[in-house]
Parts: structure tokens; sequence; C-alpha cells
């Protein structure tokens, strides 16, 4: 990822989901933190044909987590070809704030968690994010909790759903071992991560 912030208005500027390299779904969103007043729009380039995919912005950063969201479908996506996500201040210039390349897509059913990847990734606890992917039957997210081990559940504080993609945010969590559960509305089918949320890994 090359980081090129605008030091007037987007200072810490960093995209946390997709890495360099990474797979994602045809369906998902760019997500990072920024700073107040940053207005980001992005545009994932497909490296063969140079077809572009215009990015729906669903969140810019806001007090008190800062987190900033854009929305991609991929039509057509081409699963031999590598994609190229660039981040832009919305403003006169259109100053480059990200670039994050060599990105591929892969197909997912049912209902799938993309990021975190693994049971027993190191996760950020302020904020803590999930995204995946949905299929028929389900049309949302009937559920998405932490649970740590020891304590209640701790429900998300902000949903997003676009089309077949999902995207869940727990604003700030103490430090711990949580399972993450999530869960479609029609079949109930859930899936599970057990993971380690600090805030050294933010």
């Amino acid at each position: 990822m090359v980081n090129q912030p605008d030091p007037a208005t987007c200072q810490n500027f960093k995209v946390t989901h997709p890495k360099k390299g990474k797979n994602i779904p045809a369906v998902f969103f760019a997500v990072g933190k920024g700073s107040q007043g940053c207005q980001p729009y992005g545009v994932l380039t497909n490296d063969v044909t140079s077809q572009n995919f215009i990015g729906e912005t669903e969140y810019s950063p806001q007090p008190p987590d800062l987190l900033w969201a854009i929305f991609f479908k991929v039509t057509s996506p081409d699963p031999r070809a590598t994609y190229t996500l660039n981040i832009y201040q919305t403003d006169a210039a259109g100053r480059l704030l990200a670039t994050v390349k060599d990105l591929k897509i892969a197909l997912h059913r049912d209902i799938t968690i993309i990021t975190p990847t693994n049971n027993g990734d190191p996760c950020c606890s302020d904020p803590f994010q999930s995204q995946g992917t949905l299929s028929a039957p389900d049309t949302t997210i009937q559920s998405a909790t932490l649970t740590p081990s020891v304590g209640s559940a701790i429900s998300r504080t902000r949903l997003s759903v676009k089309g077949t993609a999902w995207l869940a945010v727990w604003s700030s969590i103490s430090d711990g071992i949580y399972d993450l559960n999530v869960a479609g509305n029609v079949s109930g089918q859930a899936q599970k991560l057990h993971l380690d949320i600090q805030a050294m890994n933010c």
C-alpha cells in the first residue's frame, strides 16, 4: 500500500481492508481510518482491461471512531485479472490518498466472513471491523456479536449491507479473546471465528 495523505485534511489516512495481494469478493467494502474532514472516494481498476468500478461511499471519517467505508460491486469479475484500488480525496485536485495493488476476485457462496480471515488472527480493538458476503435466501445479517471469554455477547454498533456484502463495526471494545458470531436472517446459517482483539494491533 502506498499512503500519500494530504497534510491539510486527510492526516493519518490508512486502508485496513483490503490488503495488497489478497483475494476479495466481487462485492466488498474498502475500509479504514482517517481524519475528520477527509471525504474519500474510490476507484477499482481491472489491470488487464483498464475497466473502472466507481465505489459508493458508505461513510466518511467522523468522531468518535474516524472510520470510512466505500462499497464496490464488480460486474462480470475476471478471476484471472488483478485489480488496483485507488482512494482519492473529494476535492478539485482529487489527491491520491492510498493505493492497494494486486487484488484478485474470489467467488464466495453462503454467508462468509472475509475479514478477519482465520481463527486466532490478531485484530484491532478500536474499532473492530468484520465483513463478508451473503447468498440466497439471506438478505441481511440477523445477528453479529462478539462474545468475550468471560462475559456477555456484545452486539455490533454499526451494520452496513449493500447487495450481498455486509460490514459490521464495534466502535470500541476491551482487549481480550472473543468469539465472533455472524448469522444470516433467513437461513440462520452462522459463521464463527475465535479472535485475539487488542489495542496494540491497531
